[in-house]
């Protein structure tokens, strides 16, 4: 029977274990396709993003070579018309036509190779307040360098116009992007320059009407690194993007250098001071890149959009999955223990058996050999427990071993154990200091059963017989210090009943105990 506690113990003990690693396999592979899919739809999220701003950095491209387009060739139109320098005055009316025709330019000016105001042609509301007496003939001012350098560099490039770098117009009092047409005489030397300035906020309405994501940045980046033009302003400090030395730090630095045509980026840009993803479409002949960017955290954002509703319904289903994993592990932790319990412990008397009493004994020796402590065996007998089980039945038996098992655990101490061996057999292991204090223990539990035990409503006396080993002078392992306990014991068992004896004693010397508890 106790076998097959035994196999029982170790077949759940082995399902359980079985059970626990079931479980967590089964929650890993549940966390890793989560996982995966979680990597999945985010490439595919950030896929569908870059796509859709990659078709608005297209329509940029497109609407911003047509908006320069539309003016640069009107201004070559009229400025083929004109014979020479001296003839622009005679030829206002058509730079009037161009601005009836172009509202987005502010006014038009025409200035010589060594920069001086040839003409100045405005609708009247732009420069009003201005002292126009004293506009032709002037000098550029000093913060229109960049004319002076598209004076310089025009003589080898081959463009129809050209688009300055956006700057601050001191007639206009904003920031404006110059559109210049060169005419060259037949040696190739620069006769004269036909600018239209236009406001950077006419040029930025191009994408007014577009349905942007919000946060979203669109605009266009100069080969020399620097902001042409963004949209929308909030948040942009003009004066650092379009009027400072220094270019921007920006992940379409790299796409500028290269002359990219087409594609996507993602990093850091010092205008906006965060991590933007975006798409890019190089103008066609036009020294300019267009781009559309948005903060690096909208995937996250549309993907937790489109995503919420399983994300919940995982976190639902893995709650529900863990609280009946514990709900079954804990199930069967108590199975276990309940299995263990029944398997070590003896079902009458609630005492560990044999084999826990023995397994008790050995760990009791691993620790002592350790520690050198010392510590007895004690093997105890009923006297008599036959006579007793044919005079009042197995039920009788029964209640003298629970009631002799009530008053033997009473003289024990905190870490002293006491088993049931089977029958009317029992095993005590005690610690001690000295063979004296082990002989007053014995003779205590001796005097435990003085008392007469009442089976049935009839008084019953019961003795012990008790055999001690000790470790380490009796042996050093479970088998021999038991084997000895069991020599000592039947030694009082044939000399006296109700007494107990060391190993090794001589026969005659089993001792009874006196009336004080005492040895006598």
């Amino acid at each position: 029977m106790s076998q097959m506690k035994e196999k029982l113990v170790f077949f759940d003990a082995s399902f359980a274990s079985m059970l626990r690693r079931m479980l967590f396999i089964f929650a890993l592979i549940a966390i890793l396709f989560f996982t995966l899919y979680v990597i999945s739809s985010l490439a595919q999220e950030r896929e569908r993003l870059l796509s859709q701003i990659g078709t608005q950095a297209d329509f940029t491209a497109a609407t911003s070579e047509a908006f320069f387009d539309s003016i640069g060739y009107s201004l070559e139109m009229a400025v083929l018309q004109v014979d020479d320098r001296r003839g622009l005055a005679a030829k206002r009316a058509l730079f009037e036509t161009i601005l009836k025709r172009h509202p987005e330019i502010a006014f038009i000016s025409a200035f010589d190779a060594g920069g001086r105001r040839l003409l100045m042609v405005d609708t009247g509301s732009s420069l009003q307040g201005v002292d126009r007496s004293r506009l032709s003939g002037a000098a550029l001012p000093a913060h229109y360098a960049d004319n002076r350098a598209f004076l310089r560099a025009s003589m080898d490039d081959p463009a129809p116009y050209d688009v300055g770098r956006t700057e601050y117009g001191a007639l206009i009092h904003e920031w404006r992007i110059p559109i210049r047409v060169t005419r060259r005489d037949a040696e190739g030397r620069i006769e004269f320059v036909v600018q239209a300035a236009v406001p950077l906020s006419r040029q930025n309405g191009l994408w007014h009407d577009l349905e942007l994501l919000p946060g979203t940045h669109i605009g266009l980046y100069r080969d020399d690194g620097f902001l042409q033009s963004r949209w929308p302003t909030a948040g942009l400090n003009d004066q650092v993007a379009y009027g400072s030395d220094e270019r921007p730090i920006s992940p379409m630095q790299e796409v500028i250098d290269a002359r990219r045509e087409k594609g996507h980026y993602d990093g850091y840009n010092s205008n906006n001071r965060d991590f933007r993803v975006g798409a890019y479409r190089r103008l066609g002949h036009l020294p300019l890149t267009a781009f559309v960017s948005v903060p690096r955290e909208t995937v996250y954002a549309h993907w937790w959009q489109h995503n919420y509703a399983l994300v919940i319904t995982f976190g639902v289903l893995f709650a529900v999955f863990f609280w009946f994993a514990r709900m079954l592990l804990r199930h069967e932790n108590r199975h276990s223990t309940h299995l263990a319990t029944q398997a070590s412990t003896d079902v009458l008397t609630r005492l560990p058996n044999r084999q826990a009493g023995k397994n008790h004994l050995r760990r009791r020796l691993a620790a002592a050999a350790v520690q050198r402590h010392r510590f007895a065996v004690l093997f105890l007998d009923l006297d008599h427990f036959k006579h007793i089980n044919d005079q009042y039945g197995h039920g009788g038996g029964d209640t003298v071993l629970k009631e002799v098992t009530a008053r033997l655990r009473a003289h024990l101490h905190s870490g002293d154990m006491l088993a049931r061996l089977g029958g009317d057999e029992f095993m005590a292991v005690i610690g001690s200091a000295s063979r004296e204090e082990i002989a007053r223990t014995a003779a205590r539990m001796m005097a435990a059963l003085e008392e007469p035990i009442m089976v049935e409503g009839r008084a019953v006396r019961a003795s012990l017989s008790i055999g001690i080993s000790l470790y380490p002078a009796d042996g050093d392992n479970a088998e021999e210090l038991l084997r000895k306990a069991d020599d000592a014991m039947y030694r009082v068992k044939k000399t006296s009943r109700n007494g107990y004896a060391f190993f090794g004693d001589q026969a005659g010397e089993a001792l009874a105990p006196s009336t004080d508890g005492a040895p006598g």
